[in-house]
Parts: C-alpha cells; structure tokens; sequence
C-alpha cells in the first residue's frame, strides 16, 4: 500500500508542476460563474416541466434569462481568454502590467482569426457572436497559447536586456511591435484559411478535425465510446469536454427512430448530473468519503447537479489533474454508454424519440427522452452501477490523503521553518499547487474551527520554589488527526487574513480556561502569545481590555507574550502602547531574550515585567560564555526591575546550573511537557495538595 501512496503521491506532484496544466485548471476555475449561471439560466428558460415553459415563453421573465444566458454561455470565449491569458501568462511573467497586454493580444488575434468572411459578415446568417459561445472553448485554447507565445519570443528579444520602466504607457510602448507581429502572423494565417472551401476559419477547422472521426465511424457503439472516453479524458486536464465536443455531437449524431446513439441519448443515460457520470461520484462521495472537504462540496453541488451542472464537484473536489479518479472518471462513463447501448439496442428500453435538454434532471430525462418508466430505470441502474465502481476509488483516496497530506504538511513546516531561520517572510500560497491546495483545506478547518469557538490550547507551566507560578498557553492545531507546528498554523492565518479573528478565539479559550484555574489556585496567571502588530491595533486591543472583563479574572493574572520576531519598534509609539496595557495591570512577557539585534533597546523603558532567555543560552549553559550572558541578563533585571524567566529546562543539571547563576523561574520538560486543560487541572490540583 506504500508504494502505491508513493507512486500518487509522486503522480500528483508531477502534473502540479506542468505549469500549462495548473493554469488551465485555475482559468476554468475562474469561469465556474460564468458556467453556472449560464446553465442555470438555460434551466429556467427550458425547464422541464412544460406548464412553467409555456407560461414564461415569450415574457418579461423569459427575455431576462436569455439576455443572461447569452451574455453567458453566449461570449463564454471572451471570459476564457480573459482568465487563461492571464493564468497562463502568470506562469512566466511576473509583471502584471505586461500581462494586461498578453490579454489584449490574445482577444486581438482571435477576432482576428476568425477571417475576413465571419468577421466582415460576409455571408448572410454568419456572424461574429456564433463563434463566441462555449461551443468555440477549444479552438479559443489553442489560439491563446500560440498567441501568447509568439507574444512572449518577439517581447523577449526586443526588451530582454533592456530597463523599461514599469508604467502602464511605457510598458505598451514595448509591447506594441510583439503584437503588430502577432496580429500581422495570424492575419496572413487566417485569410489563407478562408480561402479553403466550406471553411471559413480556424475554428471551422478544429471543428472538422475533431468531428470527422466520429463521422467515420458513424452511428456505432465504437463512435459513442471514443466520444465518450474522449471527453472524461478533456475533463480530467481542465478542458470542459462537453462543450468542445457539443459540435461533434451535434453533428455526428443526429437522433434517429432507427439509431440508438444521439446526443439526447449521451446526455440522459451517460452524463447523469455531468461529465463522469458525476452523479454516482458525488453520491459514492457522501457514502465512503472521510474526507471533510469533499462532503462539504459533495452537499454544496447537490442542487445545481440536479441540472447536470457540475463544475462545483470537477474543479472543488478536484477531479481536474486528481491522478487517483482518472481511471474511474473513465471508466465509468463507458461502463453507463455501454449498458445504455446494449439496453436500447436489444429492444429492452424504447429508442430515446424525444430530444430532452441536457439540464433536465436525471429520472426525469429518462423518461421524457424514451415516453417510457423504463428510461427512468436505466437511469438508476447506470447510477448504482457508477457509485459501485467509484466506492473502491473513493476509499484509496482516503488513505492516499491522509499519508500524502503527511508528507506535504511536512514540507509546509519545513518550509516555514527555513524561513524563521533566514527571518524572511513565508509566502505559502506562491508554493507549487499540492503545497497551496493542503495549506488552503489547513485555513479552511482553521476558518471553521474559529467560527465554532474550537480552537485547542495546550498550556506548559513555569515553576518557581518547586511550586507552579504561571503558565504559558500554547496554540495546538489538529489536522488530519495530527497536531501542526504551530508558526506554519499562524502563518496560514496571516496570509488567509484569519489571524485577528484566531488571535481573539485563542485569547477567549485561555480567558475561559484561566477562569476555571484560578478556582483551584487564585494565584495563578496565564501568558497569551500575541504580535506586535495586534497589540498596537487600537481596536483590537481595546476588544483585549473589553473581553478580560467578560471572564472571572483578574488582570493582573492575564500577561501578553510577545516574540522579537515579530520586529518591536522602539519608538514613543511603543512606549504609548505598552504602557497602556500595563495600566491595566497586564502582565508584558519578551520572549527569546538576548539574540536579536534589538533586544537591548526593547528594555530600556523598563515596558517588560519579564524576560525569557533565548533556548540556545539554556540548552548551552554548560558553556562559559553562555553563563556570563545569563548572569548579565540576570543582573540587568534586577537593575531594571524584570523576572528572568528560563525555557527549555530540561534536566536536574541544566536547573542546577540556572539556580546557582541566580534564575529561579524556569518552564521546561523537566518540570512538564505543554498539556491540555484537563491535564492542568490535575496538575494545579496536585501543586496545591503538596503546598498543603
């Protein structure tokens, strides 16, 4: 089972890092509005029940959802080559001015493309906006990339070397010659085109090609299977198959008494709620899954699948470039046509006679589409089949999940981790696809967890004389089943803009706990670790002060602990906000003390009533030196009046050692790991007893 976790796990790092892939996932992604309330408003216009047809036919109503619809589904190219000229462009050009011109190129040279016979109406019943719709999505691809990328080797050799000031005027100027070259190349292109009989663009072309294969074979099982393997297999790399395909269908397979295969008959029997038969997925999906997300996008699609539309389950779950649904994704399809085929072929469910609109929901479309119940039961069959052939898919990915979300939660924490030790800025979300994906389901939990008040605290106590003096609370998130290394959690928040809100259910957690301690010892005091960056919010600490007096607790028990990485000011501004908060008799707490640059200049208006000592003085207190700086921070303290506080206590040595220099505050293993509120209510139970 190993090994299979590894070969999916290396399957899928693999297609994350083809860059055309992703940006084509992420452009149609971009597009789910625009397919959504396209289809929906298709449904509304054609709805199955044929009362409410005719009763919005020809109204007021009826002439909105077609404008909707046509401004939709209608120009569905323009929105493609908008969000794919831009993805796409990403992948290579950081500059965001520069990409506004790879868009105007792209939508330039594809009007342009189109030749001068459509263009330039030159034939009655042809015009422009007829290769605009979703039905132009592919031909529109390829135009797209080989524009930009004939934009990209003219622009390259011309400013290559060159410093173009990044200002919108400028940068149009140098841009200019790559897309006169562009519109010129492809303008020689298309009016040869136009010269072809029967052929008046590229589009026409791409058309034909894709078409005359199915034209062939004619109206035969192998037609239908090489339709249908076809368009899985466009879905799976991003492409909506559905509508490159909706030409080929159209055209190829006419609905006919004496044949089986139509598009009427694809649409009912094969695509039952989308591409994939995606209807038994999403329900093999709320049968087998574990995997929180996925359910939660199952529900969310249920209604617009009920249409067969199905964007919301192909690009949420996903199943666009998921190596582990391609073989069932495939599959079954082909398995629901070839049932269908052999159920109309023998005779056993009547000829689909009725052309039914692809949006009319399953059950229902068997029926118009056959005037039969036996249509219906087709329908459920292929359904039951499909969620059986998916179930076993649905489960290996589960596994694969939580053993592949290990390994990429590992290279998350690494990540962060080597940028605490460079101190630079994390940026997860600019990290290859499968790193961002799981750090977006992490901020996803985290999001819900902070709604529902679920944020877990872990607390490790800090002795003195033996007995516990205080406490450190600690943020411990669960995902996966596992605790998280805290900072990645904190820096997923910052980059999601969750902090604020999670630093505010983090501090009602430990207000709330805090209250329950101080009814078994009165004396004791809880730190919360809080940015600089939030304490000097007025607003925020405001809420700070308000939300204290909410809980049974003395201010004087509640202390803020505050990290040098956070990079403190050490200006009149931070004097202001520290004194604020220690006028309220709340507790400051520097953590990490001694190793950074600043940490002299952070004492100097005596804001701290304690200091921890940086972890590598203590874990290295056998060595000379490392004693001669404790001593002078401890000497320093009682000059400026703070507590010298000693983490990472370990051993009955390292404690040894520390008291002889004169700490005699210490937190560390020695004494006791972080625990969870139970934990430390037995343990505060326990130091009482003992003091008695």
């Amino acid at each position: 089972m190993e090994k299979l976790v590894d070969f999916f796990y290396k399957l899928d790092i693999a297609f994350g890092k083809i860059k055309f892939f992703e940006a084509l996932k992420r452009s149609f992604t971009m597009m789910i509005p625009v397919f959504i309330i396209g289809a929906f408003s298709l449904v509304m216009m054609y709805f199955p029940i044929e009362a409410v047809r005719n009763a919005i036919d020809g109204t007021f109503v009826f002439n909105v959802l077609e404008t909707i619809y046509y401004a939709t589904y209608g120009i569905a190219v323009i929105y493609l080559l908008f969000a794919f000229s831009y993805r796409y462009s990403e992948t290579f050009e950081k500059n965001n001015t520069l990409r506004l011109f790879y868009i105007v190129n792209s939508i330039m040279v594809y009007f342009i493309f189109l030749g001068p016979t459509v263009i330039m109406n030159k034939e009655e019943g042809l015009h422009v906006i007829d290769y605009l719709s979703v039905k132009n999505i592919f031909p529109a691809l390829i135009i797209c990339v080989l524009s930009t990328n004939l934009f990209r080797l003219i622009h390259n050799l011309l400013v290559k070397k060159r410093n173009v000031p990044n200002h919108t005027f400028d940068v149009g100027i140098w841009s200019l010659l790559p897309i006169i070259v562009c519109v010129v190349v492809f303008g020689i292109i298309a009016v040869l085109i136009d010269l072809i009989p029967s052929i008046n663009n590229f589009n026409d072309v791409v058309t034909e090609a894709i078409g005359r294969p199915f034209k062939q074979l004619g109206n035969s099982y192998g037609s239908g299977a090489l339709l249908t393997t076809l368009e899985s297999i466009l879905w799976f790399f991003g492409i909506h198959g559905g509508n490159v395909l909706e030409a080929a269908k159209i055209s190829a397979f006419p609905m006919q008494e004496t044949t089986v295969l139509s598009k009427t008959f694809l649409d009912t029997f094969v695509l039952m709620g989308g591409c994939g038969t995606i209807l038994s997925f999403t329900i093999a999906i709320l049968i087998a899954s574990k995997k929180r997300k996925s359910k939660k996008i199952s529900y969310m699609s249920i209604g617009p699948m009920i249409f067969n539309i199905n964007e919301i389950t192909v690009f949420g779950i996903p199943i666009v470039l998921n190596p582990l649904f391609l073989i069932p994704f495939i599959l079954v399809p082909f398995a629901s046509y070839t049932i269908a085929f052999i159920a109309v072929y023998s005779g056993i469910v009547p000829h689909v006679v009725n052309e039914v609109y692809w949006t009319t929901p399953v059950f229902v479309s068997g029926y118009m589409a056959t005037g039969s119940i036996a249509g219906s039961i087709l329908q459920a069959i292929n359904l039951f089949v499909g969620i059986l052939i998916y179930i076993p898919f649905i489960k290996l990915d589960n596994y694969v999940f939580v053993k592949s979300t290990d390994r990429i939660i590992d290279r998350l924490s690494n990540y962060v981790k080597e940028c605490e030790s460079k101190s630079e800025k994390t940026q997860i979300y600019d990290l290859e696809s499968q790193l961002s994906r799981v750090a977006e389901n992490i901020a996803n939990k985290l999001s819900d967890d902070i709604d529902n008040g679920n944020i877990e605290m872990y607390y490790q106590p800090l002795y003195k004389d033996g007995k516990i003096y205080s406490m450190e609370s600690l943020l411990r998130f669960k995902y996966n089943d596992k605790f998280l290394y805290p900072p990645l959690v904190i820096n997923i928040a910052i980059e999601k803009g969750l902090f604020t809100e999670l630093s505010k259910c983090i501090t009602k957690t430990v207000l709330k706990d805090l209250e329950a301690f101080t009814e078994i010892n009165p004396n004791i005091r809880a730190s919360i670790n809080l940015q600089y960056s939030l304490i000097s919010d007025e607003e925020f600490i405001n809420w700070f002060f308000d939300i204290i007096g909410e809980y049974k607790v003395s201010p004087s028990s509640v202390g803020i602990e505050i990290t040098e990485e956070t990079s403190i000011p050490t200006d009149a501004d931070m004097a202001e906000v520290f004194n604020s908060i220690r006028k309220k008799n709340i507790k400051m707490y520097l953590d990490d003390f001694s190793m950074g640059k600043t940490s002299i200049k952070y004492l100097q208006n005596n804001h701290f009533d304690y200091v921890k000592l940086d972890g590598s003085l203590v874990k290295n207190i056998d060595n000379e030196r490392c004693q001669d700086i404790v001593t002078s921070i401890i000497k320093l303290g009682k000059d400026l009046e703070f507590d010298v506080i000693a983490e990472y206590v370990e051993t009955k040595e390292i404690l040894d050692k520390l008291n002889e220099l004169g700490c005699y505050i210490y937190q560390g293993y020695y004494y006791s790991k972080p625990i969870n509120k139970v934990e430390m209510d037995n343990l505060l139970k326990e130091d009482i007893s003992n003091k008695e």
